[in-house]
């Protein structure tokens, strides 16, 4: 690895500010985000000094330094490093690029999870309006602004604009990739989810077994996907009173997430509680009562475990 601490950065040029820029991406990518951020900020210095402060390079990284804090879920620094990005792409490219409509979606993402959703549909719609200009109609990133809109419009409850924006978001996802692809599945779960948070549990189950099916098709029965998929069903049925239903769900996620992960796993003890919850709502209580004792082993296991490294 490059050590950061070598020479000066007005010796440096540009090249190993690329240099930097692209290390850090790499590090980002493998979850290192201090170091990645290190990198980032040290590329800054170079490309400051070597480029000016308005060059595609420096907004680049200031862009990376976003991302960075987005994972790290510092969504305010986050805004803050967008927000230069944004000035320095305006001033370059004017209103008409992708990378500027990137930097506007990134930026009311972090808005949005930092609940100022107002601020946030203005940025969103800023790089729609963008990526509307620049691609076709039918292109990835269009359906990624739709997707962070109905977001949006969804904490707001405003579901009728959210409903808008997941259809179109699906659209345009099942033109580019078709209907089997993992992307697809995301769309349908949004669509579920919308429909699940308004109390609408067949709709609701009916996207979620969409997205449950290319999950299957995509990933197969037995991966940690496919039991979410199985969980959020499950979900679904509970909430409709339909518990013979939610637990055959519940029992699948289950038996995949013990089998991939191992039966002391932090989700495992819930989706027994979950269980245990379905079979007494149904009347079951001797069965209830098996998968309650089994919450408890599993919940008293895991607080002896935390005093002990304590």
């Amino acid at each position: 690895m490059l050590r950061l601490g070598g020479l000066e950065p007005e010796s440096q040029h540009s090249e190993l500010g690329i240099v930097y820029c692209n290390l850090g991406a790499a590090l980002e990518c493998d979850g290192k985000y201090e170091e990645a951020y290190k990198c980032q900020q040290y590329a800054a210095k170079i490309l400051k000094k070597s480029s000016g402060e308005f060059s595609p390079n420096l907004a680049a990284v200031y862009n990376h330094l976003g991302t960075i804090r987005q994972s790290q879920q510092r969504f305010d620094e986050a805004c803050d490093f967008f927000e230069i990005a944004i000035d320095i792409r305006s001033h370059i490219f004017g209103q008409s690029h992708p990378d500027l409509a990137t930097s506007y979606n990134n930026k009311g993402f972090s808005l949005y999870k930092l609940k100022r959703c107002e601020e946030a549909l203005a940025y969103l719609n800023k790089g729609l309006e963008i990526r509307q200009r620049v691609f076709t109609e039918n292109h990835a990133s269009i359906a990624s602004s739709h997707n962070n809109l109905a977001l949006v419009y969804q904490d707001l409850k405003r579901y009728k604009e959210a409903s808008i924006n997941m259809a179109q978001a699906l659209n345009i996802t099942r033109t580019v990739y078709g209907e089997i692809h993992p992307n697809t599945a995301t769309s349908y779960l949004n669509l579920g989810t919308m429909f699940h948070s308004q109390g609408k549990f067949d709709k609701a189950i009916d996207f979620y077994k969409k997205s449950a099916y290319i999950t299957e098709k995509v990933s197969g029965n037995t991966h940690p996907d496919y039991a979410v998929a199985m969980y959020n069903i499950g979900t679904a049925y509970y909430a409709a009173g339909k518990y013979g239903e939610s637990i055959g769900n519940f029992e699948t996620c289950l038996h995949i997430r013990e089998k991939v992960f191992g039966s002391k796993h932090a989700s495992i003890a819930n989706l027994y509680k979950c269980i245990a919850a379905a079979y007494l709502k149904s009347g079951k209580k001797e069965e209830a009562r098996k998968y309650l004792q089994t919450w408890k082993a599993l919940t008293s296991a895991s607080d002896v475990g935390g005093a002990a490294k304590k």
